[in-house]
């Protein structure tokens, strides 16, 4: 397997996992940190706008396989 596959073979799965470890994340600040934190809030906001870009990440790079093929 060249460097070029093993990277396109990681970022795939990357891509795979990355929203729903971001979401588990989310999750555990919601649980574990008070509502109504300025500072909790906030990581709980800059959290949801993660899970929704990864998503939006792995959509389109199934977008681009699916045109490829």
């Amino acid at each position: 397997m060249s460097n070029e596959d093993a990277t396109g073979l990681d970022r795939a799965e990357t891509l795979e996992v990355l929203p729903a470890m971001l979401a588990v994340l989310r999750r555990l600040v919601m649980t574990v940190f008070d509502p109504g934190d300025p500072e909790s809030d906030e990581l709980r906001s800059l959290l949801d706008a993660c899970v929704v870009g990864a998503h939006r990440l792995r959509l389109r790079e199934q977008l681009r396989d699916h045109e490829a093929s």
